[in-house]
């Protein structure tokens, strides 16, 4: 064997869970398994800002797979979400020895405060170690910057506007943490246990109507406000295009309009198997359709799009990774074919979208300025 290629699901059902702290190990999990037989020249983790979280068993299988191999690399664009701590578990992956205690890393160079419920708050790097850290991490890292012959990127706005029915049941969502919605004229309760809930709640709101299905799971119906404008924009836009969504039923209600109108796309989203969404990407790329519908959770890792010379974000995801990753399908190597990539942003007016992208915009910039 030359060359293996695998996936973070397969990693742990085909290699050893390493320990980490005071979580116990299965005996399934203490064995060594295919991946532990090999003597690897190399093992290389693509996108892996996946394996940050040092509780989670794939995390924890890469660190035993990578014990046998004389190099290891990491490869990602986005190596940190919340903050430094993100940074350790990588670490740990690249140089096991040198970064061997999580607990060692936070005392030596982490800004901690207690929190007023338990546990610690991650406020940075220290002052007086950081530039230590600097000198024994930095090293371990090659930044390599998208090169100056890609295209610009530009960005536009669609606002759309809500239904008048459905703006009384967001307001008072937002207000009261409840709404009636009115679904074929039978009225039903939508409650928000919490502020959590309540956001993802509004975030729905913006997007189309909702109702409550026989399994009590909250759905976004017809009619969407915001599939109207994305209609309008595709006949300025007439071009190839990925469509971003955030929830499945936004998706699958876009897949219908298209439908009617007799035009082929390709989806990606969770429902869909490995080999089903490698022929859509290959659909798209070699013309076969114009447009392909892509969730956040399916797509924005590990997909290539560059024939698409525009990107629509129906929605914005709630993560900043992602929200990184997604307009990169089609910004990399093999869109220079392009004079420009244009992304448009879908916003509803006077909804909890507005705080939400200005918000994910701020995280971007400040990533930019670091």
């Amino acid at each position: 064997i030359q060359v293996l290629i695998t996936s973070y699901a397969l990693v742990s059902k085909h290699g050893r869970v390493a320990g980490y702290g005071t979580i116990k190990l299965t005996e399934e999990q203490k064995q060594h398994k295919e991946l532990n037989q090999w003597e690897w020249a190399t093992v290389v983790a693509d996108e892996c800002h996946r394996i940050k979280d040092p509780t989670a068993v794939q995390t924890r299988a890469c660190w035993a797979v990578r014990e046998n191999a004389t190099y290891v690399w990491g490869l990602t664009g986005t190596p940190i979400e919340k903050n430094v701590l993100d940074l350790w578990a990588l670490l740990h992956f690249i140089a096991p020895i040198e970064f061997p205690s999580k607990t060692k890393f936070i005392d030596l160079w982490v800004m901690t405060a207690p929190q007023h419920f338990g546990g610690i708050e991650i406020l940075g790097l220290r002052p007086d170690t950081e530039q230590e850290f600097r000198d024994v991490t930095e090293w371990h890292w090659r930044r390599v910057l998208k090169g100056d012959d890609l295209p610009p990127r530009v960005f536009e706005v669609r606002q759309s506007t809500m239904d008048a029915k459905s703006t009384k049941a967001y307001k008072d969502m937002k207000k009261q943490l409840m709404a009636e919605l009115d679904s074929d004229g039978s009225f039903e309760t939508l409650f928000a246990e919490n502020h959590m809930v309540k956001s993802g709640r509004l975030a729905m709101m913006s997007g189309s109507a909702l109702k409550i299905d026989e399994n009590d799971k909250v759905k976004m119906v017809e009619p969407s406000w915001k599939l109207d404008t994305v209609e309008e924009a595709m006949i300025d836009h007439p071009y190839p295009t990925i469509y971003w969504f955030r929830n499945r039923d936004l998706l699958h209600m876009f897949e219908e309009r298209l439908r009617h109108r007799d035009i082929e796309f390709r989806s990606i989203h969770g429902d869909i198997t490995g080999l089903d969404r490698d022929q859509a990407v290959d659909d798209f790329q070699n013309g076969v359709v114009d447009h392909i519908l892509v969730t956040y959770g399916a797509g924005s890792e590990g997909t290539t799009l560059t024939r698409a010379p525009q990107f629509f974000r129906v929605q914005r995801p709630f993560s900043s990774i992602q929200d990184d990753q997604a307009p990169a399908r089609n910004h990399r190597i093999g869109s220079e074919i392009h004079d420009q990539i244009l992304g448009v942003d879908f916003v509803t007016r006077d909804t909890y979208e507005e705080e939400m992208i200005e918000n994910l915009n701020e995280t971007e910039e400040a990533k930019q300025e670091v």
